[in-house]
């Protein structure tokens, strides 16, 4: 399930590559909608493993926080136990729209693209990731930081895609795009973690620990949050004002 989540996201960024080099912008556009709802058929089966792993390894090195079978009850209540038949069917849904569109992308005529036009494209990208980087730094919420990722994601697709068409600068900035985007998505899956605790009370948790861990979790953010300005502004070295 990871790697199909994973595979529609890429596809997702090269169809928004396409769509920044093409006269068929709206198409482009069309389609890659058509992949990124494809991959939020698997959203809750994604939010129902991740839960429990977020917060056993958030407890993993703080492991006094609340009581062990607390935290084990916790974990059975945040998971979800999907049945086997309803994963099938989903990944067979699934299937059966990533075949839909890749027909219907066959059909559609691609002409040569020149390497001008695709660098340029990359170099649009990485200035919306630099933008959407400013704007979760001023703003400090969880929203914008979550479009940080989705954007610096995207740049970190794309570069790896054109790595060799279009070599980066520095060199490693596809690696240091990759601890990134890593960084912005853990302290996403403390995000979500943090969502699903705000309603929880009674069996499911004591007050007095869900405390506990809310302030550990968003304690932890902002550490990922920090490091990942820290590597941002290796990336993006200055404030974008327009595309070049």
């Amino acid at each position: 399930m990871h790697s199909a989540r994973k595979a529609l996201k890429r596809i997702r960024a090269v169809l928004r590559l396409l769509a920044q080099c093409r006269h068929d912008t709206p198409v482009l556009e069309e389609e890659r909608h058509w992949y990124r709802d494809t991959g939020r058929l698997l959203q809750h089966l994604r939010d129902g493993d991740v839960l429990p792993q977020t917060l056993a390894h958030l407890l993993e090195d703080h492991p006094d926080t609340i009581p062990e079978r607390a935290s084990d009850k916790l974990e059975a209540a945040l998971g979800v136990e999907h049945a086997a038949k309803e994963v099938d069917r989903l990944l067979r849904q699934v299937d059966k729209r990533v075949v839909r569109g890749l027909k219907r992308l066959e059909r559609r005529q691609v002409l040569p693209i020149p390497r001008e036009m695709l660098c340029a494209a990359l170099r649009a990208t990485y200035f919306r990731a630099a933008l959407a980087m400013e704007r979760a730094l001023r703003s400090g919420h969880d929203d914008p930081y979550h479009e940080w990722r989705k954007r610096a994601k995207e740049l970190w697709y794309q570069a790896q895609l054109l790595e060799r068409l279009c070599p980066p600068e520095p060199a490693d900035l596809v690696s240091t795009l990759d601890t990134l985007q890593n960084g912005l998505g853990d302290a996403q899956d403390l995000t979500v973690l943090l969502h699903a605790l705000e309603p929880m009370k009674g069996k499911a948790v004591k007050p007095a620990h869900k405390k506990a861990l809310v302030a550990l979790a968003e304690e932890e953010r902002r550490k990922l949050w920090d490091t990942c300005e820290s590597l941002g502004r290796e990336i993006f070295p200055a404030t974008p004002f327009g595309r070049p």
